[in-house]
């Protein structure tokens, strides 16, 4: 018997129970063990339980789990379709007061009235279409809807032309660890013999407007993201001579007064535009109190990606940091002779001359300053920083050692990137795989517009996405570009490249409608959620199946 739309409905709250909020390895190893035993129910993995397991992620620091469940059809059978998504969600401080109740979607539906909402919201709530909480669209529905298809087919699984696999991850919120360590296993499998013809992701639709025809969508490619930073360095002075030195607090500012939301420096995929420069977070590197100019400050940014590689935007960083040392130094020393019409003293003259970094160039002198002792000295200042700290800050933490290290003074910018990095995944049509996703697309499209739900074709997910791990994410030289650039590459976190270059899956990414993913008022729409979407996951599954048996893959 078929999932029923309440059937699916109660599986996705009992999903949202579970506070799997990322990093937290308890939490998250919960909801994959949910999922795993209420597979091993079914009889089908009670006579094969191999083929469900939870897998270590392969290099997570907090030991986390991923489920992989198989269903085989027919044994010797190659081709195998994998259904994936990730069971962490984001935190609840945005729900302020609600915050208690964000992981129970109907006791939260009946409190959140009472908060400041946006008109969109305030309609979708009064509509009663709409179910409210923290990870019902990011993306528990979607892990719910492909579980129960995958019970469905366990008892029907004569309906399959191919594998079906299950494949959920924790920590795409925080650094992908999950996908990261699930890959591996993935390769692993292929070298086994089995021949994947597509993974289909169940993250919710995103877009503006009201309308389900504005948000619904399948989308044939997934948006990169990659998170550039800017570690700046000035000059040191009293406060009492601020002219005679260069704050780096100014150069953060400048930095960011050049890129931050800026729609022309935004990348585009064809007549796609994606998000463009976003800051993450700024900070400077003093630990005390101290009435002077502050010498050091970094900061770090969100930039999505359709086309741009590391190589080509590491080159764009040195033109930003180039113009935002000369832009701080001519605005410093134009208030320097502002001041001293004041009646105060002209301040020395310094030489500020401005240089710009990349990390590789700063690691490199670092170690040929500090000789054996540089690798010592970057991760005692990592160390040095309080258990459980964030990654990013401790990659930053060996930036600013290497500085010191290498005994450099400002004016300067250091430049390069932090974990983590998603490649983008376009979809040109020049692999039979790709084609095939396309013809899957259109169908999908035809279909929805039979069950009478138009279903749009998007040519990037853009709220990024774990399907940039399914391939080679570009050639050697902008791969160098990045891992030659991140502190802390290696240590902190690595790609993991050899089964990376093994794997090249096409990829589609299909899910509910949802709205305002990360914020107090996320939600889905129900009707299309739990009537609609499982129908056209279905028919996803055994279309992109007809791929492999008609050998158009």
């Amino acid at each position: 018997m078929p999932h029923s739309p309440e059937s699916i409905r109660r599986l996705l709250l009992d999903l949202v129970a579970i506070p799997s909020v990322s990093p937290d390895p308890r939490t998250e190893d919960a909801a994959v063990r949910y999922l795993r035993d209420r597979l091993t129910m079914l009889s089908w993995f009670r006579d094969h339980p191999e083929d469900l397991a939870l897998l270590p992620c392969e290099g997570d620091p907090l030991g986390r789990s991923f489920l992989f469940a198989l269903l085989r059809p027919r044994p010797g059978l190659r081709d195998t379709v994998i259904l994936t998504g990730h069971i962490d969600v984001v935190g609840v401080k945005v729900c302020g007061p609600l915050a208690p109740y964000a992981f129970d979607p109907e006791g939260y539906g009946t409190r959140i009235g009472g908060m400041p909402l946006s008109p969109s919201a305030r309609r979708d709530l009064e509509s009663g279409e709409w179910l409210f909480g923290r990870g019902v669209a990011d993306m528990k529905c979607g892990a719910a809807v492909a579980t129960a298809l995958l019970e469905d087919f366990a008892e029907e699984h004569a309906a399959l032309e191919t594998n079906l696999a299950l494949l959920f991850v924790p920590d795409e919120e925080d650094s992908s660890r999950g996908m990261l360590g699930a890959v591996r296993h993935l390769a692993r499998l292929q070298d086994g013999g089995l021949r994947f013809l597509a993974c289909i992701n169940t993250e919710p639709s995103i877009g503006t407007g009201d309308r389900l025809s504005d948000l619904a969508a399948v989308c044939t490619g997934s948006a990169g993201k990659i998170n550039p930073f800017f570690f700046c360095v000035g000059r040191e002075a009293h406060l009492g001579e601020y002219y005679e030195g260069l704050s780096a607090a100014l150069l953060t500012s400048q930095i960011n007064l050049l890129i931050e939301g800026d729609p022309a420096r935004a990348d585009r995929g064809g007549r796609e535009a994606l998000t463009p420069w976003a800051c993450m977070k700024h900070r400077d590197f003093r630990h005390e109190y101290s009435c002077s100019v502050p010498e050091r400050s970094a900061s770090y940014y969100s930039y999505f990606t359709a086309e741009t590689l590391p190589g080509r935007l590491l080159e764009e960083m040195r033109r930003i940091a180039g113009t935002a040392l000369r832009l701080s130094i001519a605005r410093t020393r134009k208030n320097a002779r502002r001041f001293s019409r004041m009646g105060k003293p002209r301040p020395a003259a310094l030489d500020l001359e401005p240089r710009v970094l990349t990390y590789a160039e700063l690691e490199g002198r670092a170690r040929a300053a500090a000789g054996p002792d540089w690798e010592a000295a970057v991760e005692a200042a990592g160390n040095a920083l309080p258990p459980g700290s964030d990654a990013r800050d401790r990659a930053l933490a060996r930036v600013d050692a290497c500085v010191t290290l290498a005994g450099e003074k400002g004016p300067l910018v250091v430049i390069g990137y932090l974990m983590p990095w998603y490649p983008h995944r376009g979809n040109d049509g020049r692999s039979v795989g790709d084609r095939a996703m396309l013809a899957l697309a259109r169908d999908l499209r035809s279909f929805a517009a039979s069950l009478g739900s138009p279903l749009s074709i998007r040519p990037y997910y853009e709220g990024i996405s774990d399907l940039s791990y399914l391939a080679a994410p570009c050639g050697k030289a902008d791969l160098a570009a990045f891992t030659e650039n991140v502190p802390g590459y290696g240590p902190l976190y690595e790609l993991p490249l050899e089964a990376l270059d093994r794997l090249e899956v096409p990829v589609l990414n299909l899910g509910p409608v949802g709205k305002d993913a990360h914020k107090l008022s996320e939600r889905i729409h129900e009707g299309f959620a739990f009537k609609t979407y499982p129908k056209l996951l279905r028919r996803a599954v055994l279309g992109a199946g007809k791929t492999g048996a008609s050998g158009m893959l």
